[in-house]
């Protein structure tokens, strides 16, 4: 969120404009890919016995 509102398109003074969650979304997954595609194996993994 600090990254959204820094960039200057989606800023608090102007309210978040439509797609702020878009673009949250892409950042969080840039960051967290390896983290959730452990999750996901490990959920599937669990979901197979």
């Amino acid at each position: 969120m600090v990254d959204l509102h820094n960039i200057g398109t989606f800023n608090v003074d102007t309210g978040f404009k439509a797609g702020y969650l878009n673009e949250l979304k892409i950042m969080l997954e840039k960051v967290l890919s390896h983290t959730m595609l452990k999750v996901n194996l490990i959920l599937n993994r669990g979901l197979g016995h």
